[in-house]
Order: C-alpha cells, then sequence, then structure tokens
C-alpha cells in the first residue's frame, strides 16, 4: 500500500507500507483423507493474534522480502502428527539434527517452510499449543507459534543477519556468557539463538521458571548485541 500526495500535477510519495497475504489453516482427518479449513474457533484466532502481531511488527524493508509469498500457519490436531499434514509429509523419516536432534514427526511446530512449487510458506503448530483452555500443552500458550515464526522471519525475511547472528552467538560461547533460557539449546545453532530472541521480545517464555528472562529487559541488560539486531527487524 502507497500513500501518495499530488498537487498541481506534481506527486509525491509519503508513505509505503507493504501488506502481508496470510491465512491460518486446521486440518480434518477422516479415514485417509485430509480436508484444509480457515480455522475460526478460539485456536485459529489465537494464531491470528500471534501471527499478526510479529508481521505487523515487520520493519517496512522486511515486509518488502515477502513480497509475492504467502503466509501460512498450519494447525494440525493434537492427536496427530506435524507430518501427517501433506504439505509436511515428506519429512516423517527426518530428524532436526543439532543440539535438541528430534524426529519432526514428534515436533510440536516447526519454522516456515517453502512448499514447493507454490509461493507458500508454511508454518505447522500444533492445536494443543494455542488452546488456552487445555492444560496438555508442552510450553506457555503461544510460545512455540512465536518461536517458529521467529525461525520464519530469519529464513525468509533477514536471511542476510544469519552471519552476523551467528558471529554474536560464537562470541558469546567463546566469552562463556549465558544465554537466554535453555543455554544449551538457545547457543546450539543461529537459528535457535534468533528464535529464542524473538520469543523474548514478544514477551513469551519457554516455561514459567524463565519468564523474567523473556522480556526486552533481560536483553537489554544481558544481550544488547542480540536485541539490536532484534530491532533493525522487528518495530519493538
Amino acid at each position: 500500500m502507497r500513500l501518495i500526495a499530488s498537487y498541481k500535477g506534481e506527486a509525491k510519495e509519503l508513505a509505503a507500507s507493504t501488506i502481508i497475504r496470510g491465512d491460518v489453516y486446521s486440518y480434518q482427518f477422516s479415514g485417509g483423507s485430509v480436508t484444509q479449513v480457515r480455522d475460526h474457533t478460539a485456536v485459529g484466532t489465537k494464531a491470528k493474534e500471534i501471527s499478526a502481531n510479529i508481521f505487523g511488527s515487520l520493519m517496512e524493508s522486511r515486509k518488502r522480502q515477502l513480497v509475492g509469498k504467502a503466509v501460512e500457519v498450519q494447525i494440525f490436531p493434537s492427536t496427530k502428527k506435524l507430518t501427517d499434514l501433506p504439505d509436511f509429509a515428506d519429512l516423517d523419516d527426518e530428524n532436526t539434527g543439532g543440539e535438541a536432534d528430534r524426529d519432526y514427526s514428534s515436533l510440536p511446530g516447526t519454522g516456515g517452510i517453502l512448499i514447493e512449487g507454490t509461493n507458500r510458506i508454511a508454518t505447522p503448530i500444533s492445536a494443543v499449543e494455542l488452546d488456552e483452555r487445555s492444560d496438555d500443552a508442552d510450553y506457555p500458550i503461544g510460545y512455540v507459534l512465536t518461536h517458529e515464526l521467529g525461525h520464519t522471519v530469519l529464513d525468509f525475511a533477514a536471511p542476510d543477519l544469519e552471519p552476523k547472528i551467528d558471529e554474536l552467538r560464537k562470541s558469546r560461547i567463546a566469552a562463556q556468557q549465558d544465554f537466554l533460557g535453555t543455554d544449551s539449546y538457545t547457543r546450539s545453532t543461529v537459528d535457535e539463538y534468533w528464535a529464542e530472541g524473538t520469543a523474548a521480545l514478544f514477551n513469551t517464555p519457554i516455561a514459567e521458571l524463565y519468564i523474567n528472562e523473556y522480556t526486552g529487559k533481560w536483553l537489554t541488560d544481558n544481550d544488547a548485541k542480540l536485541l539490536a539486531q532484534l530491532k533493525s527487524v522487528y518495530l519493538k
């Protein structure tokens, strides 16, 4: 969207805003068939709220990196696996690698993936991690999606920052400095370092134990260099 002022035949661009196209879907499984539907439930509303908060906070220059892409959140039932989703079925026998090496099939969510042959960037998330009425979530409500969308942002809206972020991560390891949340996990890769930083910037802790760490204040006091990079992407 562009705001143009015109006077006596002369036009001047006053402001420009890139609108990110996106949607939230859930999946219904019946027998051997899978049906995709737009999610208007409380869970879907929560996913939209988190997604709008994160993508709406992106700097204009970062939003432009997503021009031509459609950003999706795909919600799967708690009784199903991430790899039961058609777009993620080929990850069924794959592992994530890294410090927390796990099967993709066991994950409550993962960072966005560009679906082959399309313009769709899809981020899957288990419904239970968004259900405020449930006691079965593995993490505080909203953490998983916020963390995974942090991956999506780095991969697709700010990939140029990865070398710098990794340099900061390695420098902290060499200096034996503390990391946000669970140290071994946050410092394990540049991707996790950034995604946990995103969760902190949006005040979404990995566990109640770390509620005082997942804040902008903690980043200001303890990892100001990461905070500066986060603020070069997010208007926070």
